[in-house]
Order: structure tokens, then sequence, then C-alpha cells
């Protein structure tokens, strides 16, 4: 039945690769066998051992010298007492540093033990003696006490740890060999993880480094220091009333685990289109728990035989709720798969939607239809030899056009035409995009929208599906020539850029 506690490394302050190994185990009795050995080259070799007597074991090895490099040891402690031998094997790891806290958290309350023993001086509740943090104030506030016990609640978080840093100022009113034990406490479980000498009357300051929950060996959660209290068991050399320990802060530290950034909401808008035309827009959400932003977020654009992985853009939103972001660009003809990568400099992640792009084939076509069912357009002058003006091409009203021309191909074009022939003398071909005629001048005849064998543009950027619609009609300067004259109108399209 005997309750062994987590073994935790206290690094050398001389030679930080010779670090003393501490431990406890509870319940043996008053004489017992003690050996530890060290995993070294594939075998268990003794470290130390010999004979101890004490019900409450504080297991320190201190010839950890074949631990020469960092990475993960593996530690055997063996203890025989009253015929009857326990055996326990644990792995630790040996930290070339620890990194530097960015998260603190002060005492708020007490916690769930007390012992009057131990009082309250400068302040009304003992919690409000220790809540300095690292800017202490020496004896204007502190809690002192004989042999006692104090646990105390600690500010929430929403933060996962690396580690728990555990820091004490204190110090002793007088005497050597005054004990200090770190008390952790969770729902219904205690354990006191670390001895710590006390002999100095000057404040001095102790750190404790625990990289998993004692209670649980598992990473530190936000929920686990949610129900996690800390505190000090006092252990001075003689009974009260002297002498005594005091502790002036008590406060915990530590490093934020980083959590992986999440991509959600992928898209690639629209998922079809045309070759060098039609822009894609792929777009990715980043949201991150740490609220760190991107060291890297790329979108990879991939068909067969090629590929891009470029960096997007951030457009709006928050890194920790979420923030968009997004890459545009124009593809040439093919199937294209897409995934979006994203990294906060520590943990990556990345979103691989099964969706594809597809991109067809520039085409350029158009139809042309008149109103006259012949396909012909006909200027008809009337019978008297005066000048006549305007007049409309066959079918031509205010609403229904000579000629529309729609873009049946898939990229906007331009559209420019001329007459293929120039008409007799005396008659002019003019158009308009609207139902309202062109103005002109009669002596000498001018107008800026008349037809002639140069081609002129008439529509810029007529986009796919569109109709341009035009309006005809001829004017006669006289009637000397009767007869019927015919002329070709040649329509031409151009891809727009």
């Amino acid at each position: 039945d005997n309750s062994w506690s987590i073994f935790y490394i206290e690094k050398n302050d001389t030679d930080q690769l010779q670090p003393q190994i501490h431990g406890r185990l509870d319940g043996l009795s008053y004489a017992y066998y003690y050996k530890y050995e060290g995993l070294i080259n594939g075998e268990y070799q003794t470290l130390e051992e010999g004979v101890g007597s004490t019900e409450q074991h504080q297991i320190i090895i201190t010839n950890t010298t074949f631990m020469n490099s960092y990475g993960n040891y593996t530690i055997r402690c063996t203890f025989s007492s009253t015929g009857v031998t326990r055996t326990e094997t644990f792995v630790k790891t040996l930290r070339t540093s620890y990194q530097t806290p960015d998260l603190t958290l002060l005492p708020n309350d007490n916690g769930t033990v007390t012992d009057d023993d131990i009082t309250a001086n400068g302040a009304t509740y003992k919690w409000q003696c220790i809540d300095d943090g690292s800017s202490h104030d020496s004896d204007t506030t502190y809690i002192e006490g004989g042999t006692g016990e104090e646990t105390f609640n600690f500010e929430d978080t929403i933060s996962s740890i690396k580690y728990l840093k555990i820091v004490i100022v204190s110090r002793a009113t007088g005497g050597t060999y005054n004990r200090l034990y770190v008390t952790l406490k969770s729902n219904f479980q205690l354990t006191r993880i670390a001895k710590i000498n006390v002999d100095n009357t000057n404040y001095q300051t102790f750190v404790i480094y625990i990289t998993k929950n004692p209670f649980t060996n598992e990473n530190w959660t936000a929920n686990d220091l949610s129900n996690l209290e800390v505190g000090l068991y006092f252990d001075p050399a003689m009974a009260i009333p002297s002498p005594k320990i005091r502790c002036t802060s008590l406060y915990i530290e530590g490093a934020i685990r980083n959590t992986p950034p999440t991509l959600s909401n992928p898209s690639a808008t629209p998922s079809s289109g045309v070759a060098d035309y039609t822009i894609f827009y792929f777009n990715i959400t980043y949201s991150d728990p740490n609220g760190d932003p991107p060291v890297e977020i790329k979108v990879n654009i991939s068909k067969t035989g090629w590929y891009i992985n470029v960096t997007m853009t951030y457009v709006s939103g928050d890194n920790t709720t979420g923030a968009l972001y997004s890459y545009s660009t124009t593809l040439s003809t093919g199937v294209y798969d897409y995934l979006f990568y994203a990294s906060d400099g520590e943990a990556s992640t990345v979103n691989d939607p099964t969706d594809q792009v597809s991109v067809e084939a520039q085409s350029y076509s158009f139809t042309v239809s008149t109103a006259d069912p012949s396909g012909q357009e006909n200027f008809t002058a009337s019978a008297t030899m005066s000048a006549e003006w305007n007049v409309d091409a066959s079918y031509q009203t205010s609403s229904i056009p000579a000629i529309q021309i729609t873009n049946t191909g898939n990229v906007p074009i331009n559209i420019s035409i001329n007459l293929t022939t120039t008409p007799i003398s005396n008659v002019h071909i003019k158009y308009n995009t609207s139902s309202t005629p062109p103005s002109f001048t009669t002596d000498p005849y001018s107008c800026d929208k008349e037809l002639t064998t140069t081609p002129v543009q008439v529509a810029e950027y007529l986009q796919p599906g569109d109709t341009l619609n035009i309006w005809l009609w001829a004017d006669f300067e006289n009637k000397y020539n009767p007869g019927e004259y015919t002329t070709s109108l040649w329509i031409e399209s151009s891809g727009a850029t």
C-alpha cells in the first residue's frame, strides 16, 4: 500500500547537467533497504544503495553523472522493509532550459487546508499577505508559522501550460534545519512535492518546476489550474514558538502551451471559369486559441505537372476567433486541386478540401440578327427629288434596332463595324447604339457616326451573353441617280483586354 509520488528533477546551480532527482515514498517502516539504479547503455547500474530509517522517506538521488546530456533517462528504485520489496521505474526528462514564463497567477483566496498556527501579518487574510508576485514587500505583509500547513486558491486562466513554476519568497526567524514543503491539492487529493531548506534570516527566492500534473501525470491544462490549490507545509527545526518560517510571496508562473491553429471554411470562388480571364478567390479562415498570428499561411494550387505554393493575404477578422485570409489569381486551362497550410511558429495545420476548380479554354464567338427577316437592311427614299434625312432601316423602330450582336463566347469582346464598299455619292449611312439619330450638318455634309470603309469600334468589353443594339439610318442629299445600290456591313470581334 505504499504511495509513490512523481519524481522531479532539480538542476544543480553550478552544473545543470548533474541534477538531483527528488521523490517521496510514504508508509515505510523505520528500517528499510534502498537501491537506486540508472539505465546506462541498456543495462541498469547502481547509483546509490544503503539503509534508511524514517516513516516518510524523501528520496534524493545525487549520483546522476550518467545524465551527461539532455534527453530522457530511466531511474529504477527498489525498497525493502519488513519482508516486503517494492520496485518502481520512472522515466524522467532532463531539459536544456525552461521557456520564459508568459503567464503569472497570484493568490486570490484562502484554500481548503488551513492551520491556526500559521498567522496573517500586515493584512486581514492570509492570501493577501503573499499576493505580491515578484515585487515582494519583505516584512510588510507575510504569513508566519511553526509546524502547520496552508493552501491557497489562485487566479484562473484559459490557457494550458508547458510547466508549472512555483515561486516562494521565504526566510527563517532563526535556527537551522528549517524546512518548507510545497503542497499541491486538487479536489480531495493532496501531495507534498518538494523539500526546501530555509536557514537564512534574509528573504530568499525558491523555485520549483513541475512539468506534469502529479495527480494525473498528464500535461497541465487550464482546468487543472482552476482546480489546483498551492500551499506550504511549515516544518521549523524546533517547536512553537521559536524559530518560525515566514513567507512574503507565493505565486505560480508558466509558459503557455501552444495550441495548434485551425483552418476552416475553405473555398474557391467561383468553382469554374475561363483560362486567363476568370479571377479565382481562394479563401480560408484561420483561428488560434492562443491568439498567435500565422507565421506562415499559404495555399497550394496544383494540376498535373504544375503547382504553385503562395502566401495568402489577411482580409478581416481576429486571429483568435477567426480571421479571413485570401489569395486571388487567374489560371490556365485544366482541373485543379487546392489545399491550405498554416503555422503559428510552433505548430502547423492543413486543410485539404476535396473540391476542385475547373478552367476551360477561352472561346470567341458572336451572333448577328437583323430587324428585317430577309437578313438585309433596306433604306428606301421617297419619290420626291428633294433631300431626305434620317431614313430608318427596314423594320427598325424606336424599340427595335436594325442589328443585334450577341456575345456567345465565354470572354468579353470588342466589336467594330465598317462598310465593305463606299455608298454612291450623296448617300450616307450612319449608326447609333441608341434609337436617337446622330446629329449631322448638311452643307457640306458631316456626321461623326457615318459608316465608311474604315472600322469603328461600337462596343468595348461586351460581356458573355450580353447583346449590343445598333440602329441605322440613311441620309439622301439628292436623288439624281435612282435605282438600287448595295453595300455590305463588316462586323468583327476582338478579345477585350
